[in-house]
């Protein structure tokens, strides 16, 4: 019964899902029908105690390791524990390695010219994580949804000044040799102490290399590399965020028109070729290039200058990565975020609590996990990673006029 009401909130709206499970108990119309509030408080209060829950394990898990339970940072005098270590790459293995990548790149360069071609002194295409079986790969990003108001005026209605408040909710998608594992927060800092409690008491620290995934938020990166600054990883930007970012800049910064289409459209292309290869350096020079008599914006072509430059660091060699099969977009935590945020709190007309969205998105997760069972019985959680079946990351790249 219980799990026939969460899975028709978690699919419907709350008014919808109330109707549905009166209709299949035959009690739609009769005195003893389900009430709306009844079915909402019960899906609010199982979402806040596993909310609860979570928190009180990774404070635990962080502690029994030597971490700060509440900052996440590891105690002073403290030293991560033995194997958390990444995954050798000494000798012959580096060398093959980087001998494989070494004959990539002539094949790649070679319809390719100018700034568009792989750099012979770049060390990203080298910059790359070891065989499946050493990588944890984990995307993170969070979603907003509108907030209700804390207070409303006389007749119901709430008079707002401005833009909508809004509640954000942080997801993570954890993936490991073709299984996943999906945790939600507050904010993007609880979020990345709770995925490095998730990653000590499942082990899979021991060993490993870790590859995280993101749209460039500051935010994400800074928590990242505050939280993780005790092993190796390393950010990658993902492809479809640096190009839509690019796209919406140079759309600024270029003139229209119907005289100027062509152009447009070429340096678009131009730019995203450039990328590809991660060359921030040769894009930079390109745009600062460009003529003035095709700019309408200096102050937007210098804006793009200035993201380029500070996400040069988590900029990868996307035509290597894609070459080795490796991922290069976030693309499975926005799914996940859909799943479990945007689906039931973005809809029109639709508000919430700090609160309500909070533990309805843990009440979500907890049933993409498969842990609904496991909870029911034991009111715990085995943060056991189910298996997803493997998908290709297609990425579409326009074919445009080579760079002299």
């Amino acid at each position: 019964m219980v799990k026939i009401m969460e899975t028709a909130c978690i699919e419907n709206t709350n008014r919808i899902a109330c109707a549905t499970v009166n209709t299949l108990l035959h009690r739609d119309g009769s005195g003893q029908s389900l009430k709306l509030r009844t079915m909402t408080d019960l899906c609010d209060r199982h979402g806040k105690e596993v909310e609860e829950y979570q928190e009180r394990q990774a404070k635990s898990v962080l502690q029994s390791y030597g971490w700060n339970p509440e900052t996440g940072l590891l105690q002073e005098g403290a030293t991560a524990p033995k194997g958390i270590l990444p995954p050798l790459k000494e000798g012959q293995i580096k060398e093959a390695s980087d001998s494989w990548i070494a004959c990539l790149i002539p094949e790649i360069n070679e319809k390719r010219e100018g700034r568009a071609r792989i750099p012979e002194e770049s060390k990203k295409p080298y910059d790359v994580e070891s065989p499946d079986e050493a990588v944890v790969e984990v995307c993170l990003d969070g979603v907003l949804s509108r907030r209700q108001s804390a207070h409303r005026s006389k007749g119901g209605k709430t008079k707002r000044v401005g833009q909508r408040p809004r509640v954000e909710t942080s997801v993570a998608y954890i993936r490991v040799n073709g299984k996943r594992y999906i945790l939600t927060a507050h904010d993007m800092r609880g979020l990345c102490v709770r995925t490095l409690a998730f990653l000590l008491q499942t082990g899979l620290l021991v060993n490993r290399q870790l590859i995280l995934f993101s749209d460039g938020a500051t935010e994400i990166r800074d928590c990242v590399d505050e939280i993780f600054s005790f092993c190796l990883h390393h950010i990658v930007l993902d492809w479809f965020h640096l190009r839509k970012h690019c796209y919406e800049s140079l759309s600024m910064t270029l003139k229209s028109g119907k005289s100027n289409k062509e152009m447009r459209s070429q340096v678009m292309g131009n730019l995203m070729n450039i990328l590809w290869v991660g060359n921030v350096a040769g894009a930079i020079e390109y745009l600062t290039e460009l003529p003035s008599k095709d700019v309408k914006s200096e102050e937007n072509r210098q804006k793009l200058i200035r993201y380029l430059q500070n996400k040069e660091s988590v900029i990868a060699c996307y035509a290597v990565r894609r070459r080795l099969g490796l991922r290069i977009s976030s693309n499975a935590v926005e799914k996940a975020n859909d799943l479990t945020v945007a689906k039931r709190q973005k809809h029109q007309g639709m508000s919430w609590s700090y609160h309500g969205s909070w533990h309805f998105a843990a009440l979500t997760a907890l049933y993409l996990n498969h842990e609904d069972e496991t909870w029911r019985k034991s009111a715990s959680l085995s943060f056991r990673m189910i298996s997803v079946s493997p998908q290709k990351t297609v990425v579409p790249i326009a074919v445009v006029p080579s760079i002299q």
